[in-house]
Order: C-alpha cells, then structure tokens, then sequence
C-alpha cells in the first residue's frame, strides 16, 4: 500500500515538473517577446543644484544599459558643495583641495585624501555633511567610469555620514536597481521612502521587486505612488510604463486562477477547485521544504 502511495506521489510529482516547465518555458517566451520590442523613455543628463559661491562640476555622462532593458536614468547625480561651509574649519584648505581634485576627476587622489581625513574632521556635522557631498560625487564619477558597482561603496560612505543626504540616498537606490543587487531589499527601499518621500523611484524600484516576489496587490500599489510623483522625474515614465504593464499582464492572466497556500508556498491553478490535489501537493511541497531547506 505505502509502495503504492509512493508511485502515485511520484506520478503527481512528475505531473507537477511538467506543468513548471511548461509555465516556465510560457513566461521564458512572452519575457523574450517583450525584450525585443521597442524600448521607450528618455536618457537624462546629470542634474545640479544652482550656487554662485560653487564651482560647477563637470557633467558626467550616463553608462550604457544592456541591449533589451528599459530605459531609466544613469549615473547618478552630483550635488554642488556649499563652500561657505568651510569657513569655520581649521581644516578648509584641505577639503577644498579634495572638491577640486572630485571636480577635475581625480577620482583616485581625491579618494585617498578623504579615506585619510583626521578624526576629528568628523566630529563636526555640518563638515560630515560637507563630505558626504564628496563622497556622492566621487561614486558619480566612479560609476561613470566603470559602472554602477564602482560607486555603491562612495555612496554608501557618503549616507553614514549623512542618512538625510536625498540624492546619495536616490543614487544608492538606483545603482543597487541597476545591477539587480539582493542589497536592495524591501527593508532598504522602505527606509528610502521614509527619507525622500516625494522621490517616485523607490516606490518604482519596490514595485518592481514586489512583482518578482509574485504580491501584486502591493506592485500596484507601489506603481500608483509612483505615478503620483513621475512629474519629479519625467524621464522614469517609461519604465513606470514597462512595469505596470508587466503586473497588468499577469493580473489579467491571472483572474481566474484559484490559489492555496501552506507555510512555505502558494499553489495556483486555473481550473475547478480540487482540495484533495492541493493538499497533496502542498504537502509534497512542503516534504521537500523539510528535506531540503
């Protein structure tokens, strides 16, 4: 009787990879489909704030994107360092001399020179908010040359010093979006959302991980936040536009499809309800979860 149990397990199990892989393959298609079609959106330029007392930072032009994916914007975005700031410093001549080596692009000198600040130099907030400014330019100026990896570290640096620093902060969630990085967890965006509310790309960047993690109620609801704040960023409607209509898709496709859940997983099925085959699968699902991890 078990020897039965086990062969009519292993047929419903064989049953079950058949239907992965053909529902896989399915997504494997249309995914390859909508990456041939045209790409829509716009690459902007690196933005700047407005200080007389300042000197411009040269504009750094965006790195390329893999051939497929949608358009968003790159590399980041320099701020302009008030250098009034520096006038109580016993230090200012030395911190004026890294802004200028960032300005001219002398990424390694300049990093060198801020890695060997003394300590004291940070005691003082408004000089820690000083050099996160630097250290969000020098991660411009890094992922400029070699791409979004190179600057995560600069930008990370720079939001220690300053959590509130808005553009390190959109920079860091950006770069982190770019290279697809497990770091750029739910907790992480949230926490951005909390800091720069207005800002339409985490709440982007949240419904795009949300629809990888299959919660489109909470993809839709990330994307009509997003959409509320496109006009701070025109150049994001594009790809606001390629990830609504990816949740849409599968909203739409899955409109008739029942679903049971266990611990550990959700089963889908489009069909009539049968809870016998659920619970057997489900209890297949979560036998493995044990054996397995």
């Amino acid at each position: 009787m078990a020897h039965e149990q086990r062969r009519g397990i292993g047929r419903l199990l064989a049953l079950l990879v058949v239907a992965l892989v053909l529902f896989v393959g399915y997504q494997k298609w249309t995914a390859w489909q909508r990456d041939h079609a045209p790409a829509t959106g716009r690459t902007p330029s690196a933005s700047f704030s407005e200080s007389p007392s300042s000197v411009p930072p040269p504009q750094l032009p965006p790195p390329s994107r893999p051939p497929g994916s949608a358009a968003v914007p790159k590399g980041g975005q320099v701020l302009l360092a008030d250098q009034t700031a520096l006038s109580a410093s016993a230090h200012a001549s030395l911190l004026k001399t890294i802004y200028d080596l960032v300005n001219q692009g002398h990424e390694a000198e300049a990093e060198a020179r801020l890695a060997a600040l003394p300590p004291e130099v940070l005691q003082d907030p408004q000089m820690r908010r000083y050099l996160a400014i630097l250290w969000n330019n020098l991660g411009v100026m890094k992922w400029t040359a070699r791409g979004a990896a190179a600057g995560v570290s600069a930008f990370k640096t720079g939001l220690s010093l300053d959590p509130g620093n808005r553009k390190a902060t959109i920079n860091l969630v950006h770069a982190y979006w770019e290279l697809k990085d497990p770091a750029l967890t739910r907790e992480v965006l949230e926490k951005a959302i909390a800091s720069v509310p207005d800002e339409p790309l985490p709440h982007l960047a949240l419904a795009d991980l949300l629809y990888d993690k299959d919660d489109l109620a909470g993809a839709s609801l990330h994307l009509d936040l997003a959409a509320q704040r496109v006009a701070q960023d025109p150049d994001l409607r594009g790809f606001l536009e390629y990830v609504t209509a990816k949740v849409k898709r599968v909203e739409k496709a899955e409109q008739k499809f029942t679903a049971r859940a266990s611990s550990h997983f959700t089963v889908k099925f489009d069909g009539g309800e049968d809870y016998a085959v659920w619970d057997r699968v489900l209890d297949i699902l979560e036998d493995a979860y044990r054996d397995i991890g």
